[in-house]
């Protein structure tokens, strides 16, 4: 998704010189178990992917427009991940069909190439989270 959406920015700078139109794409990443493969008949066949993963994946890309990111991850994919990404934390948010709310992130960088500005806005957001949730 990183890479997708640095591509992306590259494009975009080109097409700008072009006086063509930019692209913009919002991403939803989360792990777990679907079922993924052709469904249908031989009149009308459709590789697709099917499960209650798919459905929290396409909740955190529509949730990426209401935080205004471009790639909303889920708790599941930090936890596995967290060693190499930067993320911050935007909120809890129980999504359409679920009782149980899902931590939503945002995918800032891999941390390999984090710059110290990045790292340094990351830390106040961790910061501002932790205090924005703080009850006394």
């Amino acid at each position: 998704a990183y890479a997708l959406v640095s591509g992306l920015t590259e494009l975009n700078a080109l097409w700008a010189e072009r006086g063509w139109p930019s692209l913009r794409v919002r991403v939803g990443l989360h792990t777990d178990q679907v079922l993924v493969g052709n469904v249908g008949c031989d009149e009308r066949i459709n590789y697709t992917a099917l499960g209650d993963g798919v459905n929290v994946a396409a909740r955190l890309e529509s949730l990426g427009k209401v935080y205004g990111v471009t790639v909303s991850v889920s708790d599941a994919v930090v936890q596995k991940t967290h060693e190499d990404f930067l993320f911050n934390h935007l909120d809890a948010v129980v999504v359409k069909g679920k009782t149980k709310a899902t931590e939503v992130y945002e995918l800032v960088c891999p941390r390999a190439v984090a710059t110290p500005s990045q790292l340094a806005l990351h830390q106040c957001f961790a910061r501002a989270y932790e205090l924005m949730h703080t009850t006394k």
